[in-house]
């Protein structure tokens, strides 16, 4: 089964995702997944490890980073119903 986002709640979880995985883990979990940031700071850090975060919340807050990811799949939901 497939991961569909990874979402990160803050730098440390950056760091502990990139530094735990070896490097088949990440470039597979890396290859289809959204990353998911809960702010900038987090996606800075994201930065740091050499990718963009897909999405990131408006507001650093838990429902922030839902409210993000519920829009992102509204919106690809939206366009392939043809509802725009």
């Amino acid at each position: 089964d497939a991961i569909d986002v990874i979402t990160f709640t803050s730098s440390s979880t950056v760091k502990h995702f990139f530094d735990k995985l070896t490097p088949a883990e990440k470039e597979r979990l890396l290859a289809r997944a959204l990353l998911a940031s809960i702010g900038p700071v987090t996606g800075e850090t994201i930065r740091k490890y050499g990718r963009l975060a897909d999405l990131e919340a408006k507001n650093a807050t838990v429902q922030g980073l839902h409210d993000v990811i519920v829009e992102h799949y509204s919106k690809q939901a939206d366009r392939s119903t043809g509802r725009t």
